[in-house]
């Protein structure tokens, strides 16, 4: 049975990672630069496009949602603790309000409505949103040069989930089997010799 389900102009992966790439460039960030997510949303955003605003809500007002995107205005609401954890530069809050960046580039005063059948890639705008979101923060030039997914983490800023699922989009086979070395501390009194 068809349901009503909102959907967005189709758009395919490398679509998706070009528009990404074109968006960091317009905001003046590298191919290796660190998506500084904070300033965008306070002090860079502002300025490029009209009317847009951040609001930060109490958690609960949100529901589930750690932030959302109006459909019709450039106007991307969060929750407190999800706006803190963006000032923190926590991974999980970078990704959400990169996915939040992605629905305002991309969908908000787009949308549509629609009867589908099945599930369509294409057409779904948090799957839009969640690859414009890894792509923007990991963009491919520079996540192909990690050794780690460990120094993906570190280098973009993104939780291991995140640069996991990256480098299965991207087919990096050697980072995702690659098994994370354990780090050990040394002991008190070890690694000096005694003379007897």
């Amino acid at each position: 049975m068809a349901e009503m389900s909102k959907v967005a102009m189709p758009r395919t992966r490398d679509e998706l990672e070009e528009l990404a790439w074109r968006a960091r460039g317009d905001l003046g960030l590298g191919p290796n630069d660190r998506v500084p997510v904070a300033r965008l949303l306070e002090n860079v955003l502002p300025d490029l496009l009209d009317g847009f605003e951040v609001r930060v809500v109490e958690n609960c007002m949100l529901g589930a949602a750690e932030a959302i995107t109006d459909a019709v205005r450039p106007i991307i609401t969060f929750s407190e603790s999800t706006y803190d954890g963006v000032y923190r530069d926590q991974p999980r809050p970078r990704m959400t309000a990169v996915h939040e960046l992605a629905h305002l580039l991309l969908h908000t005063g787009q949308y549509q409505y629609a009867f589908t059948r099945r599930y369509d890639p294409l057409i779904d705008p948090e799957r839009q949103a969640d690859v414009f979101a890894a792509s923007f923060l990991m963009p491919e030039f520079a996540f192909r040069t990690v050794k780690t997914i460990e120094e993906a983490m570190k280098r973009f800023g993104v939780s291991r989930e995140a640069a996991t699922c990256r480098a299965r989009s991207l087919r990096m086979w050697r980072l995702i089997e690659a098994k994370p070395q354990p780090t050990r501390s040394k002991k008190k009194g070890t690694g000096k010799r005694r003379s007897p």
